[in-house]
């Protein structure tokens, strides 16, 4: 807290040690949504402009330095992800999973393993829900929509899309646990 509280003072040294200590989480939350390495790149850059500009808006009593680093950078990656329209959601989140491992450097033998038979459970499970609740769920999770933008992308009323949603992730729920993954 002590170091967003001098970053708004325009610290420098405090920016330079808060970026060096939050950086790479940030970036890891940010490529396990979009998968673009490049564009996470840009995106952490104005994350940390967004962080130098409103570093003083940050409120201990609201949140967690964390957490409000965290939701800036969410935020910032949701938009981005709306702003490209990503085709394929399914092919998203095989990538995610990888990206997120190799990001973090502690991506062993044992790791992609456990990692390509928790993808292969999840990818059976999807398979598993209805159609609507597929691509409700992808939608939602991984390209980041809203129930609203969902039930108008969609063409759905937003009760069943978000019956749809509530009904899958509890499909996918039970398939995990049945197949040894982690719901």
């Amino acid at each position: 807290m002590r170091l967003l509280q001098d970053t708004a003072r325009q610290d420098w040294k405090a920016f330079s040690l808060l970026y060096s200590m939050t950086s790479s989480q940030l970036y890891g939350l940010m490529l396990s949504m979009t998968n673009y390495a490049h564009a996470c790149e840009d995106l952490l850059q104005e994350v940390y402009l967004t962080v130098w500009r409103k570093a003083g808006q940050y409120d201990p009593e609201k949140a967690a330095v964390t957490t409000w680093l965290g939701t800036i950078a969410r935020n910032r990656t949701l938009d981005w992800l709306r702003s490209q329209a990503s085709s394929n959601a399914s092919e998203s989140l095989e990538q995610s999973v990888e990206a997120l491992d190799l990001a973090s450097g502690n991506v062993g033998p044992a790791q992609w393993t456990e990692t390509s038979v928790q993808e292969g459970a999840l990818k059976v499970c999807l398979d598993a829900l209805t159609a609507e609740q597929r691509n409700a769920i992808l939608l939602a999770y991984f390209e980041g929509h809203t129930h609203a933008e969902l039930a108008q992308r969609l063409n759905s009323a937003l009760g069943t899309v978000k019956s749809w949603v509530r009904r899958g992730l509890e499909s996918l729920k039970s398939c995990l646990q049945r197949a040894g993954g982690t719901a």
